[in-house]
């Protein structure tokens, strides 16, 4: 029950971006509001953003890397098994998140775990690990089942959400992230323009 009704509320509020997105917004608007929001977002929660990637690979609580090619700004919380590391349009990578929060209305849109545990999600998002180029998401149809793997495909897989792989994160690795629409996923790139914070995310090699 309470997996459904988390569902259900996080379905409400996805909707609700669809429509107050002002459609006649610059390109230009959206990254000078995108931009603003994270810097709200990082100052309310006392988030660091450095250029510099930690030497030893250990990253600080609240420090947050900028990756300069994408904007992504991510911290390491564990780096897995190194030993086993993901082959570039091989790798099959099962991607499950705990909260992902859309910074620009502050509001919590993925919210999805186990009745029991309140781990990882219910609905792992499972692709081919592409690198940076690669497609990750696609739109989603009226013929899809709510909830089903497409659906989360289109709202939370990206190549931003699969960045930190090409940073060395092994199997079992985990993150926290900021993934700006520039480097999102179908709907933040295509519909909302709203940048995500994914509060945990596990990458488990499949």
């Amino acid at each position: 029950m309470k997996r459904t009704v988390l569902f259900i509320a996080a379905l409400f509020s996805l909707t609700a971006i669809f429509f107050s997105c002002d459609k006649t917004e610059s390109y230009a608007d959206q990254l000078k509001a995108q931009t603003k929001a994270i810097n709200r977002f990082t100052n309310d929660r006392n988030i660091t953003i450095t250029n510099v990637f930690p030497k030893d690979s250990i990253f600080p609580e609240n420090v947050y890397y900028n990756d300069p090619q994408t904007g992504v700004c991510f911290r390491v919380i564990k780096w897995g098994d190194r030993s086993e590391l993901p082959i570039l349009n091989k790798t099959e990578v099962s991607m499950k998140f705990y909260e992902v929060l859309n910074i620009a209305e502050m509001d919590t849109i993925g919210l999805y775990w186990t009745n029991d545990t309140q781990d990882y999600a219910v609905y792992p998002l499972n692709t081919r690990y592409m690198g940076l180029n690669g497609t990750y998401s696609q739109p989603f149809s009226s013929s899809d089942n709510i909830p089903s793997s497409n659906y989360f495909k289109y709202f939370y897989l990206s190549p931003g959400a699969m960045r930190p792989l090409d940073y060395g994160i092994g199997n079992g690795g985990e993150v926290s992230l900021i993934v700006p629409f520039t480097c999102g996923s179908y709907v933040q790139m295509n519909s909302t323009y709203v940048p995500y914070f994914y509060k945990r995310l596990k990458y488990i090699f499949i």
